[in-house]
């Protein structure tokens, strides 16, 4: 969206832009898009942009969903071509702590995968050391194409950043500045994680609990059964990180260390959508 980012900065120096998701319902009935709303001034005077939170609504909510927008001035970002969907002053500092440190470096693709990550969150960014089970009559057992393979050189890097692609602060991160549907290598590879610079400690602690988080995935997760037309019947491992909450959060804790978060900002990353993210139906 660069370039559509470029006209309107051209055509309309302060900018109000609030944002919109499909789940757990839409802005109009049968149009199942992510949406956001532009209201622009031509006045000359100042250059700013203004955003709301990524917003998300109950049916019953929609009443008031606009009467409870708020916006805060956020930024252009426009090495990633984003602009940041801030809507409170505890995200503008928790963004600002993350973005000082630096991307871990991936490699290119070799033999052995470091993990997997499924590539359409919903609710919970889901990254694995395991291939989940998917079969389906064509094909037999394979790798399902949602989840796609990253590389890293460290083997410790790897245990590390797993437990990292799973925290709350990533899947924050990932929404705040993406579409909130596509988790994809360029939002992946550009997370801050500061790897190099992380303390042992810190390490340690991110590697037993993704060793953790792993065998609790699987203790909550199970099968079920699809049908389609180029395929025909399916068969997928399906996985619930809403139960394995408790372990994600202690993820963030140490995180929190790692980025200099005050008490207040670990509560907002923990505690983030979460009425939407731990109460729908579905679990993925």
């Amino acid at each position: 969206m660069a370039r559509l980012q470029n006209v309107l900065y051209d055509i309309a120096p302060i900018i109000w832009l609030s944002s919109f998701d499909v789940y757990p319902a839409k802005l109009f009935e049968g149009a199942k898009q992510r949406l956001s709303i532009i209201i622009a001034s031509l006045k000359r005077d100042q250059e700013t942009i203004l955003t709301t939170h990524y917003n998300r609504w109950k049916p019953q909510e929609r009443g008031f969903l606009f009467s409870h927008i708020s916006y805060l001035e956020s930024f252009r970002n426009k090495a990633q071509g984003v602009i940041p969907k801030l809507g409170n002053t505890t995200a503008s500092s928790v963004l600002n702590k993350v973005s000082q440190k630096v991307p871990a470096l991936f490699s290119k693709p070799r033999s052995l995968p470091s993990f997997y990550v499924h590539q359409i969150p919903y609710n919970f960014v889901k990254a694995f050391d395991f291939i989940p089970y998917f079969w389906n009559e064509v094909d037999g057992q394979k790798k399902s194409t949602d989840y796609k393979p990253y590389f890293l050189n460290s083997t410790a890097d790897a245990e590390v950043m797993l437990a990292v692609l799973n925290s709350n602060l990533f899947f924050w991160w990932w929404y705040l500045l993406f579409d909130g549907y596509h988790c994809v290598k360029y939002a992946i590879c550009s997370f801050p994680s500061g790897l190099r610079e992380m303390r042992e400690i810190v390490r340690q602690r991110l590697k037993r609990l993704a060793a953790d988080l792993m065998q609790d995935y699987k203790r909550h997760s199970g099968r079920r059964e699809s049908f389609y037309k180029t395929t025909g019947r399916v068969i997928y491992e399906e996985f619930y990180p809403r139960y394995s909450k408790p372990i994600i959060d202690d993820i963030d804790r140490v995180l929190a260390q790692h980025y200099g978060f005050t008490d207040e900002e670990l509560d907002f990353i923990i505690n983030y959508d979460i009425k939407y993210r731990m109460g729908l139906g579905s679990g993925a």
